[in-house]
């Protein structure tokens, strides 16, 4: 805690660099080539995806079957009327009380 109380008074510190001919940054062939290959290919990239977005040729698409059961046709009338009720919370998991919910058919 004093030490860093103390780097943030200082003010006759100076910051540690390495310099070389007076540079703190040099540049070299290699280094002007690996740039220049990474902005080409950037480029090349950003114009083969834009491509693709712009003119729609390999579009993006989804397909989902639902398979279901097809169950016998059911006639409704007073004495077989099918009704069900749940009450889940928020991870469907049923909920279970009888101050939260009572439901009495007659």
């Amino acid at each position: 805690m004093i030490k860093w109380l103390f780097e943030i008074i200082d003010t006759f510190g100076e910051p540690v660099e390495l310099r070389i001919n007076n540079k703190t940054k040099t540049s070299t062939s290699f280094g002007w080539f690996l740039t220049l290959l990474t902005i080409i290919s950037l480029l090349a990239f950003a114009w083969f995806i834009g491509n693709d977005i712009i003119n729609k040729e390999v579009p993006f698409s989804f397909e989902q079957k639902l398979i279901t059961n097809n169950y016998p046709r059911l006639e409704i009338n007073s004495t077989n009327f099918p009704f069900a009720i749940s009450v889940t919370d928020f991870n469907n998991v049923p909920l279970n009380d009888d101050t939260f919910l009572k439901l009495n058919l007659h």
